[in-house]
């Protein structure tokens, strides 16, 4: 529009010029008749010239402003579709954004993603228009509120950890990011927060320091009752709850407060002393279930009339208790939450009071031992001599910043030079790098350490390292170390007692066999070597148990020097086993040879010389278990007993026979039960303080047509690998039911142990299939116990646990057999459900002339008294063994020496002989 004014004034203006030059021209330089015309005509021509070119020209610039435009419009356009495409891209990002109108007063919020959504619980069309503080609440902290406040006032950009709350008033922690928005002119018009929920993170890490903070409290306090009301406000401050922390009475099952946060005095008077039973309160029932027991609501869960009118007048809308146990299970009290709105705790809620639940019980039992200590100087003296706790912190650099009194137990001297001196150069390095991973990684471990007192004596400890993160980010580590010498000094004993043949002092029978299997399992060759030097019983006999010791101490030696095994045991009586690593079967022969030519000089014995013929038996690493791999040893031995051939024997020459017979066993097992093949025989078991007959053992045979009686040593192995002893273990227990029903029929009554192997502890249907023969039979559960292998029950202890305790819940007892054979599952027997032990046979046949023997059977005695145990010695066979077992205290025997296993038919006529001839 501008163009064409500029043009029409600049028309104007020259027409007025040119109509006063006209005239005076006319007047002064012409003079003619045709003058006007021409002039005329060359106005027009000039006029009509210059109307073109300024009409080219707006029209050039009419176009330029119609492209402009256009390209204006495109770029409108493709500009809507990136900011569309970005609130796409925004609204997948995991992080919560939000964008506010920093041109508006109180910074408006204009625009949230659907992360932030889901983060809040509000819905958009709740949030847009509000400012961000209607997050904010009671425990957003002030500082916080402040920092943010002034980094939006100075335009600057600002990270920060911040509480805020959900829709739903649940807590969580918002990792925050605010930075400012200019435009081209440097003016903010925008300001831009990320922020993501970073509440199980920070849970973590308030959880580990509140851990510290408790032992420090527990520590600072003399007073318990005012460390229990410190944690109590440690856990309200975490976890935005009132807490009560509960005590079970010692004597009755009733629970007491023990102390509190915030709640007032009068709450706790009206729930400060209550039953544990059901239906008694969220905590009654929490304690007696124990398990943790939520009530999001109590005008519609809480169903006890007494708690909920409490409840109502303290405005008490949600609870929940978690109990307080013992790793044993033992009820120490409960932590229990209340809060003023209904509620449901999240999983990580419920994660975190467990764990408070779990150092409560560390803090009870401890403060429980302490009571008890100080009733008695003495017990408390024996006490922190042997079971207290050394507690140190340390800072980032290892620095000692803290260490309890019970330092004192190995030195009286606590400044850390002193302390330092306690450890060897290997236990310190080996310290360092444990410290050094702790710091590293954020995992908890254990470490077992040696230190000496300042009189030289060893100490071993249990050292339990955590690290901990405080909000200043000082980094510490916190050490507890339990002393476990008296542990490890019994733990030698035992071994020294079980796996050390106590005149050679080489590892025995069973410490051989668990080194067979460790070495079977690195599956590298070697050859395991029997030696039998039988007729040196003879020698006993004649000589004296002196000079027997004096010939076994000069074969071990001899044995050591020559051969050079790499594993020397003493298995028996007159027998040693080693294995010999890498050797061919040809450098093997030599060395035995060599020994052989050794043993051709007669020794001297009083006058006599003596000549010493041993039988051995070799055996090559072919992927057998250690037992198969001994027992093949002595079939070799056998098959040169009472020959004149060499007395070396190489099993391998004669697997095949093996073989064969284990293969014709497998197929013959596949019908044994529908061919009426098996039958069981009944082993009676005595109690001679009573005098009384109080069981039987049933005991399975196997005649088949083909390959004769089966020993079960040689069928039951070969059952368990093929899994037909599950059939086979059914058809025993009903066989078992159904003749105790008979028994009972005839006015007899006998309890019987049946033999289970782990295989059908392992079936998911074993129990059922249990209480479906019991039903059936309807025989009582009293009558029969099932009896399981030491090593069977340490297969998998929790399983073994699992069904026992429900085979105990229905009324059988639970027996161990062969117990003694591996003393590991010791530690075990306090947790398992067990009613009887029996000890196995080859602890009792030598018991009479054995000390070591003696000494094993004597420590299974003691223990099962202190676990309140029954006991049954297995294989008894003479009136010396059933007498020497009776002074330690045994009572109860099975063997030959009362009966041989009997057939049902002929039992009733045993019995009445062993009353009259071992029972009178």
């Amino acid at each position: 529009m501008k163009s064409v004014y500029k043009i029409i004034s600049l028309y104007v203006l020259i027409s007025i010029l040119w109509v006063f030059t006209s005239e005076y021209n006319r007047q002064n330089f012409l003079n003619t008749q045709h003058f006007y015309t021409y002039y005329t005509l060359i106005y027009v021509c000039l006029t009509s010239i210059f109307l073109f070119i300024l009409t080219n020209k707006l029209t050039k610039d009419v176009e330029k402003e119609r492209i402009k435009k256009n390209e204006a419009d495109d770029d409108a356009e493709k500009f809507h579709d990136e900011n569309i495409r970005l609130m796409q891209v925004f609204n997948q990002v995991s992080t919560g954004l939000v964008l506010t109108d920093a041109k508006k007063r109180d910074l408006p919020i204009i625009y949230v993603n659907e992360t932030f959504v889901q983060m809040t619980g509000y819905a958009k069309e709740e949030i847009i228009g509000k400012n961000c503080r209607f997050l904010q609440g009671e425990h957003t902290h002030a500082s916080n509120r402040r920092k943010i406040k002034e980094a939006i006032e100075k335009e600057e950009s600002i990270q920060i950890e911040i509480v805020n709350y959900r829709k739903n008033g649940e807590r969580f922690w918002n990792e925050l990011k605010i930075s400012p928005i200019k435009d081209s002119n440097g003016e903010v018009t925008y300001f831009v927060g990320i922020q993501n929920d970073i509440t199980e993170k920070k849970n973590q890490s308030i959880l580990l320091e509140n851990q510290f903070q408790i032992v420090k409290s527990l520590l600072m306090h003399e007073d318990y009752m005012e460390a229990f009301r410190e944690i109590c406000l440690i856990i309200e401050k975490h976890m935005d709850y009132q807490c009560i922390i509960f005590q079970k009475d010692l004597l009755e099952e009733r629970i007491h407060v023990l102390a509190s946060g915030t709640l007032p005095e009068a709450f706790h008077q009206e729930i400060s002393d209550f039953p544990i039973r059901p239906n008694e309160g969220v905590t009654g029932e929490a304690i007696y279930e124990k398990e943790t027991k939520i009530v999001s609501d109590v005008n519609q869960h809480l169903h006890n009339e007494k708690y909920k009118r409490i409840a109502e007048d303290y405005g008490i809308q949600s609870i929940w208790s978690t109990p307080v146990l013992s790793a044993e299970g033992q009820v120490f009290g409960a932590i229990t939450m209340y809060k003023k709105t209904p509620y449901i705790p999240t999983k990580s809620e419920v994660q975190t009071i467990e764990t408070y639940a779990y150092i409560l019980s560390l803090v009870m039992e401890n403060i429980r031992i302490q009571d008890k200590l100080k009733r008695s100087e003495e017990k408390y003296r024996l006490i922190t001599e042997n079971v207290t706790d050394i507690i140190c912190l340390l800072d980032s650099n290892f620095h000692i910043e803290y260490i309890s009194k019970a330092i004192n137990l190995l030195t009286t001297d606590d400044r850390p030079e002193n302390i330092i001196r306690l450890f060897s150069d290997e236990t310190y390095d080996k310290t360092m790098k444990y410290l050094r991973y702790l710091i590293e990684s954020d995992e908890d471990k254990t470490l077992e350490i040696s230190l000496n007192d300042v009189d030289g004596n060893p100490h071993w400890f249990d050292l339990k390292g955590t690290k901990i993160t405080n909000d200043r980010n000082e980094v510490n580590v916190l050490l507890v170390a339990r002393d476990i010498t008296a542990s490890k000094q019994y733990q030698a004993s035992l071994d020294n007692i079980l796996y050390i043949d106590t005149l050679s002092q080489l590892p025995n029978k069973y410490k051989f066999r668990k080194e067979l299997e460790r070495l079977l399992q690195e599956d590298s060759f070697f050859y395991m070597v029997m030696l039998d030097f039988d007729h040196l019983k003879d020698v006993k006999h004649m000589y004296g148990i002196e000079i027997w010791d004096h010939i076994i101490l000069e074969m071990k030696q001899l044995i050591s020097d020559i051969v050079k095994p790499n594993l020397l045991a003493k298995t028996g009586e007159d027998e040693f086993c080693f294995v010999i690593l890498h050797d061919t079967e040809k450098k093997l022969m030599e060395k035995l040879l060599l020994f052989l030519n050794h043993l051709k000089k007669p020794i001297r014995i009083q006058y006599t010389d003596l000549l010493i013929e041993p039988r051995i038996g070799v055996v090559s690493n072919q992927k057998q278990s250690a037992g198969q791999m001994l027992t093949q040893a002595q079939e070799s031995i056998q098959s040169i007993v009472g020959t004149t051939m060499d007395p070396i024997a190489f099993y391998d020459k004669q697997v095949s026979t093996s073989i064969n017979r284990v293969a014709l066993i497998k197929r013959s097992l596949s019908k044994a039960i529908d061919n009426n093949e098996f039958t069981l025989v009944y082993q009676p078991q005595v109690n001679i303080q009573t005098k009384k007959i109080t069981g039987l053992e049933a005991l399975i045979r196997w005649e088949n047509d083909e390959l004769g009686n089966v020993p079960p040593g040689e069928f039951i192995t070969i059952a368990e690998e093929t899994g037909w002893i599950t059939a086979i273990g059914d058809y025993v227990i009903n066989q078992v039911l159904q003749d105790i029903q008979e028994w009972i029929a005839q006015g007899k009554e006998y309890r019987v142990s049946i033999n289970i192997s782990y295989r059908q502890l392992m079936e998911v249907d074993f129990i059922d299939k249990l209480v479906r023969a019991l039903t059936n039979s309807a025989c009582p559960s009293h009558l029969i116990s099932l009896e399981i292998t030491e090593h069977s029950l340490l297969e998998d202890i929790h399983l073994s646990t699992y069904v026992l305790e429900q085979v105990h819940d229905l009324g059988i007892q639970v027996e161990v057999d062969d117990f003694g054979v591996g003393y590991s599952s010791l530690s075990y027997l306090r947790k398992l459900p067990l009613d009887v032990l029996k000890i196995d046979r080859s602890f009792i046949q030598n018991v009479h002339t054995d000390r070591r023997e003696l000494a094993v059977v004597q420590a299974i005695m003691e223990m099962s008294r202190a676990l309140q145990l029954q006991v049954i010695a297995e294989g008894v066979e003479t009136k010396k063994q059933v007498e020497l077992l009776h002074e330690l205290g045994c009572d109860k025997f099975q063997g030959y020496y009362f009966s041989k296993p009997i057939p049902k038919e002929k039992l009733q006529e045993e019995i009445e002989i062993i009353y009259e001839t071992k029972l009178k």
